[in-house]
């Protein structure tokens, strides 16, 4: 199943958040003006062109996107979208400190970032965990990368209804 198609299942969208039914946010209250005429067709009832941004009164949804190389592209994709409705820490795991978009991650966004090697990705990922607590955990990358992330969160007691995972065959490196 394809990773943005999953993972969005489990994101409430901005439009139901406004109106009072996700989780945490209180009713009704957003940056825009109007109330949603329709959420299938997700029509405000006002001519506004400023986008409904729900103001935060407890609880976001807290969700470790945990990224192997190039597996950094969907979840970059995911934050793009969800990143001001969800509550979002990164591990980036990646060779010879080849992190993508880290300057677009760093300036953009002051969520907690964590880079790393692999020597590294087990402790990262056990530090995320434990000062994150999240509710949800996304790994996306080869498809050894996530046996081996997969295998850590078990480690750690981490219950696999929380964990989503989309993985790819990874190509083989090339000798230079």
């Amino acid at each position: 199943m394809n990773f943005l198609r999953l993972s969005l299942k489990h994101f409430k969208p901005a439009w139901e958040i406004v109106k009072g039914k996700g989780g945490g946010l209180s009713k009704g209250s957003s940056t825009c003006s109007g109330e949603i005429k329709d959420n299938k067709k997700r029509k405000r009832t006002s001519a506004s062109t400023e986008p409904c941004v729900p103001s935060v009164t407890s609880h976001l949804p807290s969700i470790l996107f945990i990224a192997g190389g190039i597996g950094a592209t969907p979840v970059r994709s995911l934050i793009r979208e969800h990143g001001n409705i969800i509550n979002w820490r990164l591990v980036h795991v990646a060779r010879d400190q080849k992190h993508l978009y880290e300057k677009e991650f760093t300036t953009s966004y002051n969520n907690v970032q964590l880079r790393t090697d692999h020597a590294g990705a087990e402790e990262s990922v056990t530090v995320a965990i434990a000062e994150h607590k999240p509710d949800w955990i996304y790994v996306c990358g080869s498809e050894r990368f996530a046996a081996g992330m997969q295998e850590i969160l078990r480690r750690e007691g981490v219950s696999e209804e929380k964990i989503r995972v989309e993985s790819f065959r990874g190509g083989l490196r090339s000798k230079q």
